[in-house]
């Protein structure tokens, strides 16, 4: 499906190219004029064999493989080797297609392929959709590039099996189910903050206690996934020097209430398994208010965390069930 391109496509890709910069336009979006990219950037590609066309039969998308540019030396990038992916484009007569999904896993198969660690890419703050498609991949941000306004990316092109898991997120988004699937595929416990926290009939862990539990349970097992946020705990410094990698399941609220919800249908009456003796399921109404409230009060506190620490750990976010779905195949 994706193969070099030819001398022989640029009036195609000159033609696909005007309604996407067209699309953009009328989406608020001054990424790319009306001349950019055209013939000459597309021939400059294809004579220097960095040009590539997804081509099912009709070519439907378009990307340039760089080995080096020099608006990318000054990024703090976490490997120290990368391609840049440039004038990545689908005709936008062939949209929900797969089609830029299809090219950006072949893009990370030939980086695999050649031994490049890292794969590139920049886009302007307001390409909204772009910076959506680059968190589905699992791209972070790791600069501004002020010379040419765009937000720079990266992804590494192996994604390691994570040892120290701290997983994020709301109530009902799924955290303990994504904890018991990566236990799963990775072979190693995985642990519910809530069970180390509530005691029989919902009663609290003093403080003390509870910070010695998780840290005995960090110091005691060399790898592990654990869920919960407990932000003002006073375990979350020791959790994060313990941790790798940080994952934020960053959904809407709607989401949350369908799956405590689902929750509560499914436990009716009785505790989960991982809670205490009679902590039975239950939601009342200081509960709701804590889920309905989550993203407007400690969202911004969580991706602050990402930011701050995307440097020395694995930081990933997921805002859809398919994004993460794609990160668990990978690994």
């Amino acid at each position: 499906m994706v193969r070099r391109a030819t001398l022989d496509d640029i009036k195609t890709l000159d033609a696909m190219a005007r309604r996407t910069v067209k699309a953009m336009h009328a989406s608020g979006i001054d990424q790319w004029s009306d001349t950019y990219p055209g013939p000459d950037d597309f021939k400059a590609d294809i004579e220097s064999q960095q040009g590539y066309v997804y081509d099912d039969g009709a070519i439907r998308g378009y990307f340039a493989w760089v080995p080096h540019d020099p608006y990318y030396d000054d990024i703090a990038w976490k490997n120290p080797s990368g391609i840049a992916i440039h004038r990545i484009f689908t005709d936008p007569n062939c949209t929900r297609q797969g089609i830029a999904k299809a090219m950006m896993e072949s893009i990370i198969e030939m980086a695999q392929d050649e031994n490049i660690e890292s794969v590139w890419i920049d886009t302007h703050p307001a390409n909204d959709a772009m910076r959506a498609f680059l968190h589905y991949f699992n791209f972070q941000e790791r600069g501004f590039i002020d010379a040419i306004y765009r937000i720079a990316y990266e992804r590494p092109t192996w994604v390691n099996p994570p040892q120290k898991v701290l997983i994020f997120g709301n109530s009902g988004v799924g955290k303990t189910t994504l904890s018991k699937k990566l236990s799963a595929k990775l072979g190693m416990p995985y642990v519910h903050l809530d069970s180390l926290y509530w005691l029989e009939n919902w009663q609290s862990t003093p403080r003390d206690l509870f910070i010695e539990k998780v840290t005995q349970y960090i110091q005691t097992h060399p790898s592990f996934v654990m869920d919960g946020n407990y932000l003002g705990s006073g375990t979350l410094t020791a959790r994060l020097e313990a941790a790798d990698t940080l994952i934020f399941l960053d959904y809407p609220t709607q989401m949350a209430l369908n799956g405590i919800k689902m929750r509560e249908k499914t436990y009716h009456g009785r505790a989960r398994s991982d809670m205490a003796e009679g902590c039975i399921e239950k939601i009342d109404q200081e509960f709701l208010t804590y889920v309905l409230n989550f993203n407007t009060t400690r969202r911004p506190a969580l991706l602050h965390l990402l930011e701050t620490h995307q440097n020395t750990h694995t930081t990933l976010r997921f805002t859809t069930r398919a994004s993460l779905n794609t990160y668990l195949d990978t690994l």
